[in-house]
C-alpha cells in the first residue's frame, strides 16, 4: 500500500453536556495544561491539551492527542491511522482507525460519537520509489513550483513543504526519516513522500470540494482519496506548469533570485543560495558565464575575479559529485514526480 491517511484531525462541538468528571484521568495521558495567576490564585486557561502515547489499549503504540476546550464547549481529536496498524506503513483502512479512535476517546471519559465529528484536516499521502537521491529533486520543487499565495520552508533538511494555510504538499525522504528515527522498515532507497495536507483553514472550501463534512463521509475506498489527491496535485502543486500531463516550466530569472537571496542574507548570501541549489545544479541549469555575468551584476564585482573563484568551486564540487551531464535537467525531476504521484494508488 504506497497511498494511505497520514493524519486526521475531527472537530466535536456542544460535548458539555457529555464529558465525564473522571475524563482523562486514566494512567497513560500526558496533561499539558497553562496556568493563569489572578487574585483568585492559578487559574487553568481554556485548553487543556493531552497527548495519549503508548497506551495498552489494543495494541496501539502510537500517539493521539485530546484537546478539550470546556470554555469553548469543544473537543479536538487528533490521530494517525497508520499508527494503529503499522509503525509506517501507509492504510486506508479509515473506518478500522476511526473506531480505534473512537474506543480510545471512550476510554478516557468522554462520552462523544466521532462519526457525527466534524473533519478539520486529512493529510492524503503517496510514497514512490524515485530514480534519484530525495534530496536532488527538493531544490527543482522549491524553484519552480508555487502556488498563487506561497510560503516555502524546509520540513526537512531534505525536503519542503509549498502551500499555505489552507493547502499543503509536503515531499521528503521517508526513508532516511525512519532510519533517523531507528524504525525497522523494508523501505527501498529513494523513498519520497508527498502529503497533500488539507487544514483546518480552508476547511469551507476543501469540504464542498471533495463532499467530506464529517468522519462519516470518509470511507476506505483507496478511490476516494486518489482522486482528492489527483485534484491537489493537478489544479494546485502543478497548476501552473502542467499542460496536460506535460511539464513546462517557466523558471524566475538568475537575477532576481540572486536579487532575492542578497536582500535576505546580506553579505553572505552566495553561501545560502549554493547551499539551497547547489553549485552543479546552477551551472547545469543556466551555464557557467551566465551564472558569473549574474553574479557581478549583483554584488558589482568584476569578472575576472569572480570566474577565478566559481570555477575553483566547480572544481571542488566536481570531485564530490557525479559529472553535470549526469544530473537531469530540471524539467525531468517535476516530470518524474508528476507521472509516478499521479499514477492510481
Amino acid at each position: 500500500m504506497n497511498i494511505g491517511i497520514d493524519k486526521i484531525q475531527l472537530r466535536v462541538k456542544d460535548a458539555g453536556q457529555k464529558r465525564q468528571t473522571n475524563h482523562l484521568q486514566r494512567e497513560g495521558w500526558a496533561r499539558g495544561n497553562t496556568w493563569i495567576q489572578t487574585e483568585d490564585g492559578l487559574h487553568v486557561l481554556q485548553k487543556a491539551t493531552f497527548y495519549a502515547k503508548d497506551l495498552a489499549i489494543d495494541g496501539y503504540k502510537g500517539n493521539l492527542t485530546i484537546k478539550d476546550e470546556p470554555l469553548a464547549d469543544t473537543t479536538w481529536i487528533q490521530f494517525n491511522p497508520t499508527n494503529f496498524f503499522s509503525d509506517y506503513k501507509l492504510t486506508t483502512d479509515v473506518k478500522g482507525a476511526i473506531d480505534k479512535a473512537q474506543d480510545i476517546v471512550w476510554g478516557a471519559g468522554l462520552d462523544i460519537d466521532l462519526s457525527c465529528a466534524e473533519i478539520t484536516r486529512l493529510d492524503v499521502t503517496k510514497d514512490r520509489v524515485l530514480t534519484e537521491p530525495v534530496q536532488r529533486y527538493a531544490p527543482t520543487l522549491q524553484q519552480y513550483l508555487h502556488f498563487k499565495r506561497q510560503s516555502n520552508k524546509r520540513a526537512y533538511e531534505d525536503g519542503l513543504t509549498l502551500g499555505n494555510n489552507s493547502r499543503q504538499f509536503t515531499f521528503y525522504d521517508r526513508k532516511l526519516k525512519l532510519d533517523l528515527e531507528s524504525i525497522d522498515n523494508d523501505l527501498e532507497s529513494n523513498t519520497a513522500r508527498l502529503e497533500y495536507k488539507l487544514l483546518n483553514a480552508g476547511r469551507k472550501t476543501w469540504s464542498n470540494t471533495y463532499n467530506i463534512y464529517n468522519a462519516k463521509d470518509l470511507s476506505n475506498d483507496i478511490e476516494q482519496y486518489n482522486l482528492i489527491y489527483q485534484d491537489g496535485l493537478r489544479n494546485l502543486m502543478l497548476k501552473d506548469v502542467i499542460d496536460g500531463d506535460t511539464i513546462n516550466l517557466s523558471p524566475i530569472t538568475l537575477v532576481n533570485q540572486l536579487k532575492q537571496y542578497k536582500t535576505l542574507y546580506g553579505r553572505n548570501f552566495l553561501d545560502y543560495y549554493l547551499k539551497d541549489y547547489g553549485l552543479l545544479y546552477i551551472i547545469d541549469q543556466f551555464g557557467t558565464e551566465i551564472f558569473i555575468d549574474a553574479l557581478a551584476q549583483v554584488t558589482d564585482t568584476q569578472t575576472k575575479e569572480l570566474r577565478r573563484k566559481i570555477k575553483k568551486g566547480i572544481s571542488s564540487a566536481l570531485q564530490l559529485s557525479q559529472s553535470i551531464k549526469e544530473h537531469k535537467r530540471p524539467v525531468e525531476y517535476v516530470q518524474e514526480i508528476f507521472n509516478e504521484y499521479a499514477k492510481a494508488s
